[in-house]
């Protein structure tokens, strides 16, 4: 019962860093991708 639980919790540990991650990146692009179309608009 108890390994079961701690599998468990070190699944949603890993969940959560990759959830954290994959936001990190998805804005970090967003906000290159937003200068960019800035710098294109506006030369």
């Amino acid at each position: 019962m108890s390994s079961w639980l701690a599998m468990l919790q070190d699944a949603a540990e890993m969940f959560v860093f990759l959830a954290v991650e994959l936001s990190l990146l998805f804005i970090v692009i967003s906000a290159g991708v937003s200068l960019i179309r800035q710098k294109g608009a506006r030369p």
